[in-house]
């Protein structure tokens, strides 16, 4: 038995685990427990990659000694990464009742905890009782109607209920598990064989820039919107105010420079009423307040960042297809990120010339066929699993055919990784692409919060024995989908966590409705029928040939465009930071001026915001008059100096010249 193969995987899946914690989270600022919670599932749903093909090896030995009993042994080769039944079995209990506790209790707590808006640890404990108690009393009361029904149908006893719970279980993966595949399994290949054709990545960049500057106009607005509203609680709560503190507090996270420092302090020789606030102000409408500018800035930040590289990739695109045709072969970008690692900046132009324009493309088409062969392939044995005479299952086929030597186990457990870990790949891509509104959402960059990082832990943490009972099906090593008597030479997985069963009343068509569901999913993934119904009900996806799709590309190649003049006359201004407070000072000072020019109106347009509030005592006509003059004199000067000032879109989705202050006089 050798321990070295099994502990080397586990420290190399340890530390691609926390690479990826680290590349979606922030471990600097995010709580310990949250990052240790997620670390340690992610790690578990991981691990099952390794894990499981040395379970199916030893078992192979195990069946070789058994059918060779008596007879010659010596014809079984102990595999090299051999780990015994009896350490499997003791893996696999704490991976699964690890996952089952951080899954159904520990994840959703700390999940309520961390999203709370509340400012003390008591308030938030409260919050995260209070919402789970609504949670797991639906919970219970669906459980108790269940158990009605089994009491009601006389089989109620331990292990009936046991089983029915743990196929219920089951049932409930392997549907979520068809979805998943369902979509990975055609998407992989398609997005990487595009990510080889330059001119379609190009275009999809465009399209991407122009509807992510939309959401970022409204992360903007949403942002300004809860900064006045600080503001706004900044004049009603003097210093001396118990809801001070609070309100301090949400101060403190909104962007620096918005909130400046006489907007926290008032004249203390003006008259108030220290009971003015009592009526308006509530400790519910500063917890609303408090969750609202987390959001807000939350969003805005991971958008800006999010903009910042869909313009450099834009950018990068841009520069090699100039030189795609240059002479010397040498390539000479027009700009590079200032951020970019040591490598990058590291200047090979004729090896970077050669990658860019000639292998880069060759590379992924390469990787593209080599997914489409591995996808079809698994979309057949996926389909036929069931059929065990013969075996039409290409995965269970390659199993059955090797031998029982050193070089045929490793060949075993080397298929098995390749297998498990595309299917993982499959089904984890699409949790890691999925979009909950602005919700539940992963972004890289460390722009992901811990409410998104804790969603996708227990949805990884549930897919992890469906994936691997779905596996053990598909290669035929689980005896109540072949069909065989003896269990006595199951996998360590299978005697551990049950068969791939599922609930009495479905399982007579299981077998017919599974495959049937996955063509299904594959076949309207193929043709893009979720994109075409969202691109109908005017939720736009890029589409190739749409009217559409094609405004919004040479609308965002004009943001591109400008972008490029700007960071070529002015490279040091990139930084997320200046771009948001420049941003949001150019748009209050326009705002300002437009209301005071249309005599207090507020325009109704999505990109402008609400006036800039006074603050002390309102000041005479003349004072007000010469104010706004000088503030539409600074915002000429803004209109043509401001990065946040681009363009706008028409009304027909064209791309037109920003609005200037005049233009609206």
């Amino acid at each position: 038995m050798s321990w070295a193969p099994l502990a080397v995987e586990s420290i190399v899946i340890f530390a691609v685990t926390v690479f990826l914690v680290h590349r979606y989270g922030d471990l600097r600022k995010h709580y310990v427990f949250t990052s240790v919670f997620v670390i340690i599932t992610w790690f578990i749903s991981f691990m099952i990659v390794f894990l499981l093909p040395i379970d199916i090896s030893a078992t192979l030995f195990n069946r070789c000694i058994e059918k060779h009993s008596g007879v010659n042994n010596s014809s079984c080769e102990e595999p090299w990464s051999y780990v015994s039944v009896q350490s499997l079995k003791i893996i696999w209990d704490i991976i699964y009742w690890s996952s089952q506790l951080l899954t159904w209790i520990i994840l959703p707590f700390v999940q309520s905890y961390v999203t709370a808006a509340q400012f003390t640890i008591r308030g938030k404990l409260g919050a995260m009782l209070k919402e789970n108690a609504i949670v797991y009393g639906t919970l219970a009361v669906i459980v108790a109607i269940f158990l009605i029904y089994v009491i009601a149908a006389g089989k109620l006893n331990g292990a009936s209920l046991t089983g029915i719970a743990v196929t219920a279980s089951n049932t409930w993966g392997l549907f979520v598990l068809v979805i998943l595949l369902g979509y990975g399994l055609v998407d992989i290949p398609r997005s990487v064989w595009h990510f080889s054709q330059l001119d379609y990545s190009l275009n999809y960049s465009y399209f991407k820039v122009a509807k992510l500057k939309l959401d970022l106009e409204d992360a903007k607005a949403s942002l300004n919107e809860v900064c006045d509203e600080v503001k706004t609680l900044l004049q009603k709560i003097r210093y001396n105010d118990p809801f001070y503190k609070y309100i301090d507090t949400i101060a403190n996270k909104c962007p620096q420079g918005v909130i400046s420092q006489s907007d926290r302090t008032l004249d203390d020789f003006d008259d108030f009423d220290d009971g003015q606030s009592q009526d308006t102000i509530s400790m519910s409408r500063l917890i609303s307040t408090h969750r609202n500018v987390i959001r807000a800035v939350r969003d805005t930040n991971r958008m800006q960042t999010q903009w910042d590289v869909l313009i450099e990739r834009a950018l990068g695109y841009e520069d090699i297809k100039a030189q795609a045709l240059s002479s010397d072969h040498r390539f000479r970008p027009s700009w590079r990120s200032p951020s970019s690692p040591l490598l990058c900046k590291a200047e090979f132009p004729c090896l970077e010339w050669w990658w860019k324009v000639r292998l880069r493309r060759l590379v992924f088409v390469f990787i593209a066929i080599l997914c489409v062969l591995a996808s079809v392939i698994s979309v057949w044995s996926e389909v036929t699993f069931f059929s065990t005479k013969p075996i039409l299952s290409i995965f269970a086929w390659l199993v059955k055919a090797t031998g029982v030597d050193q070089q045929a186990f490793i060949l075993t457990e080397l298929l098995c990784i390749l297998t498990v870990g595309y299917l993982a790949v499959c089904a984890y891509y699409t949790i890691f692409q999925f979009r909950f509104f602005s919700y539940y959402y992963l972004a890289p960059h460390h722009h992901t919060d811990e409410g998104s990082l804790l969603f996708c832990a227990m949805f990884l943490s549930r897919l992890t024995a469906p994936l691997c009972l779905n596996f053990l099906g598909m290669i035929h090593l689980d005896s109540h989908v072949t069909g065989e008597s003896d269990e006595s030479n199951e996998t360590a997985f299978t005697q551990t966590m049950g068969h791939m069963d599922v609930i009495p009343f479905m399982a007579n068509y299981f077998f017919v409705y599974f495959p049937c569901i996955l063509l299904l999913l594959c076949l309207l993934t193929l043709v893009r029928a979720g994109s075409r119904i969202l691109n109908c009900c005017g939720i736009q996806q890029f589409l190739e040939n749409d009217e559409m799709s094609s405004d919004l590309i040479s609308e965002g190649k004009e943001y591109v465009r400008i972008e490029r003049k700007r960071r070529g006359q002015d490279p040091d201004r990139i930084k997320t930071s200046s771009h948001l407070l420049v941003d949001m000072q150019a748009t209050r000072t326009i705002d300002q001026s437009r209301a005071s020019t249309r005599g207090g109106r507020r325009p109704k347009s999505r990109d402008v915001q609400r006036v800039k509030y006074n603050r002390g005592k309102k000041r005479d006509d003349n004072v007000e008059l010469m104010t706004s003059m000088e503030g539409a004199e600074s915002d000429q000067n803004l209109s043509l100096n401001s990065p946040s000032l681009d363009i706008h879109r028409g009304s027909k989705g064209g791309s037109v010249v920003a609005r200037g202050v005049f233009n609206d006089m």
